[in-house]
């Protein structure tokens, strides 16, 4: 009777705990809920009164036990640091320049070509995939679980070219490119309730070019890491960098895929300054990227898939199969990394995202 008990808890809770996702976890409940009562069916059921009341307490107690189990799963309050919201209505439209050869296409993505070959692709925008509505695990969301859907843009332009995007639907922003001081990005979203989600990033950058060994730099002077691919779900290990409390950002490699225990490559004190990381291809100097803010607005809470005391925070980085180039994606709270599809939350504000991008040799 404790197992019945637990398994009607489970179904109960979970229709409780999730508006959205708990009829698909009723579901499968239902499933080891039946097996359970055929099992007692098996023991000799029909019972007698005498054994109807010593097995009431224990399927109250089962029932107790099972309900408290989703609310246990349920995504952890936000723990990431948004600017004032007021800060998005603060960019100073006359600060505009032209944007030269760079090119800015319609989904918010900025495309520069680079002096020693190749083209750096970055999407400085905040962007969800795999959404939970109830801070579910995002494999019972359903239709939330889908990558956010397109929102409208607006182009402002300035001679010669475009300079600024705006964009609207419920998690309104604005995206401002200059090539005053270098290539600089400015991108801004404003999040009016939180949202949890599974996958994510704070701004990535794809790098196509000339076939080579690819090298990662995390701060001035810090040490070369190699960029390789990695298998999934087992096989090649994936590497990433944290932010861990305190200041400290350390490059890390899993065990199997992306799954630890993790092993420490490197190591630099950042606090919560600008994140510079350094590009090579086979010994040279490809670009550098500042990023300003993502350190300051990170969570550092503990992440519940990737597990070994990783915090939700993380950079990405991989090589493209057969060598066609590498990506890096950024999140400020995530949980690709590690086992499972627990959500994780970004606090209700406006997050922003200033980046900038000197390309090298040339």
């Amino acid at each position: 009777m404790l197992w019945v008990g637990t398994w009607v808890g489970v179904a109960l809770g979970a229709l409780a705990t999730f508006p959205v996702a708990g009829g698909l976890v009723t579901a499968l409940a239902c499933f080891p809920l039946a097996l359970a009562c055929l099992g007692l069916l098996c023991a000799g059921l029909p019972p007698s009164r005498q054994r109807l009341r010593l097995a009431l307490p224990l399927l109250l107690a089962g029932c107790v036990l099972g309900a408290q189990q989703p609310w246990a799963r349920r995504g952890a309050d936000p723990a990431t640091r948004p600017l004032d919201p007021a800060a998005l209505s603060s960019l100073p439209a006359a600060d505009l320049a032209p944007l030269g050869s760079t090119q800015v296409v319609a989904n918010g993505i900025v495309r520069v070509p680079l002096p020693r070959g190749g083209v750096l692709e970055v999407d400085p925008i905040l962007r969800f995939r795999s959404r939970s509505p109830d801070r579910a695990w995002t494999i019972f969301a359903g239709r939330w679980g889908h990558s956010e859907l397109p929102f409208p843009l607006q182009r402002v332009e300035g001679a010669p070219g475009v300079v600024q995007l705006r964009f609207g639907g419920p998690l309104p922003g604005v995206l401002r490119v200059s090539n005053r001081n270098g290539l600089e990005l400015d991108a801004r979203r404003t999040l009016p309730e939180p949202i949890y989600s599974h996958l994510n990033h704070a701004c990535s950058f794809g790098l196509v070019g000339p076939r080579g060994t690819w090298w990662i730099r995390f701060g001035e002077g810090g040490e070369r890491i190699q960029i390789v691919g990695y298998d999934y779900p087992v096989g090649r290990p994936a590497r990433c960098a944290v932010l861990r409390r305190g200041g400290k950002l350390e490059v890390l490699e899993a065990t199997s895929a992306e799954k630890g225990p993790f092993r420490t490559l490197a190591s630099t004190s950042l606090g919560e300054g600008p994140l510079v990381i350094t590009l090579e291809r086979d010994e040279l100097p490809v670009v550098r990227l500042t990023l300003f803010d993502w350190a300051s607005q990170v969570s550092q809470q503990r992440s519940p898939t990737a597990g070994w005391g990783l915090p939700e925070n993380g950079i990405e980085f991989w090589a493209v199969p057969g060598g066609k180039g590498i990506w890096i994606s950024a999140s400020w709270a995530a949980t690709s990394v590690g086992r499972g599809w627990d959500s994780v939350g970004h606090a209700a504000g406006t997050y922003r995202n200033r980046i900038r991008i000197e390309p090298l040799g040339g």
